[in-house]
């Protein structure tokens, strides 16, 4: 491929992130998850869950596309970077987390030291992808010097090394090891962070046929899987070396040239690209509306014990409602304070 002039941040990519949060929040609103694909019901739920695999995978790839194109190495650029873009991520993450601190204190009573360490390192529910793309700022002269295919090939290889160990450890070990301790290190994603940095310096005129057929066999890998482990008493529909394979072609494919040129502006893209916007805010908050609209009675929460597939779509469509009118308001009453603590752009 041949390198091309660095990346904006067009609409295009916004509307990817849009689409991406709306993924995120489906994939922490399905409570109750199949356990087998009996019934075409629960096809339907573990089909929509497995696509939805790659919304981490594509945010990763898109913050790598967007920083792989700035002159950075060692030394004083790197630096000012850090000091320029690390509180942006990292302040309100610590607001944000203040609730989980004191809710974590409150039911481990004399472990305060232990919970204002889990805050400070985002170790609260998911707040570890915070920990992790600051991981990545960190290492961004090393990646930026391993911007070639080898490069591609060594990250790879360590993601899948790395998600394997991780299976092995919760699967077979039974280790049950907390969200940032398999999820949290940098050598578990950083295929897809990296992706987005070569991609970033290419032209991305490549066929889609490749990664075509990758989402494919990701998809196919991902049913075989559930399947063994399900009969192994491990049903899991979450990260695995068959969804990275499905989310390496899911951003193949939408990184293309061909489909950023399919992009049109209306009314529908618009909206995406707004929740794009401010999909960091999304992000940081939507955990919690998830905790409040569920526990409403009916007919404002969904009952899950009759129809899961439609329970899950309202509380996807309530908890992206609430969670966007949220930060409009605050947006609207405090804007200069959303903007700079909380993350809401």
């Amino acid at each position: 491929m041949n390198k091309s002039m660095a990346p904006s941040r067009n609409q295009y990519f916004e509307l990817l992130r849009g689409l991406a949060i709306i993924m995120v929040v489906g994939n922490h609103t399905l409570l109750v998850a199949p356990q087998e694909l009996h019934e075409v019901e629960d096809f339907i739920i573990a089909l929509l869950r497995m696509t939805i695999n790659c919304a981490v995978p594509l945010f990763l790839a898109i913050s790598g596309y967007f920083v792989g194109s700035k002159n950075i190495d060692f030394g004083k650029s790197h630096m000012d970077f850090l000091r320029h873009q690390l509180p942006k991520v990292y302040i309100p993450c610590l607001i944000f987390s203040v609730p989980c601190f004191l809710l974590y204190c409150w039911s481990h009573p004399g472990s305060i030291v232990k919970g204002f360490l889990m805050m400070l390192t985002g170790s609260f529910s998911i707040y570890y992808f915070i920990a992790l793309i600051i991981q990545y700022y960190l290492l961004l002269p090393v990646l930026k010097r391993l911007d070639n295919v080898k490069g591609l090939i060594i990250t790879a290889l360590i993601s899948a090394a790395s998600i394997m160990l991780v299976t092995y450890a919760n699967k077979v070990l039974g280790l049950n090891l907390p969200l940032i301790t398999y999820a949290g290190p940098f050598p578990v994603w950083i295929l897809f962070f990296f992706t987005g940095m070569f991609l970033s310096s290419r032209s991305r005129n490549y066929g889609i046929a490749g990664p075509m057929l990758l989402i494919v066999a990701g998809m196919v890998m991902q049913m075989l899987e559930f399947s063994y482990w399900a009969r192994l008493g491990h049903p899991s529909m979450g990260i695995n070396l068959s969804a990275f394979v499905f989310s390496f072609g899911v951003i193949l494919l939408v990184f293309a040239r061909r489909a950023e040129l399919t992009f049109r502006e209306n009314r529908i893209t618009k909206v995406f690209c707004y929740i794009g916007g401010i999909s960091f805010g999304i992000y940081l908050i939507h955990c919690f509306n998830i905790q409040i609209i569920r526990k409403l009675p009916p007919p404002y929460a969904a009952d899950w014990t009759t129809c899961p597939l439609v329970a899950w779509a309202a509380l996807w469509v309530e908890v992206l409602a609430v969670t966007i009118l949220i930060i409009w308001l605050t947006k609207l009453i405090i804007p200069g304070i959303s903007k700079k603590y909380l993350g809401f752009k």
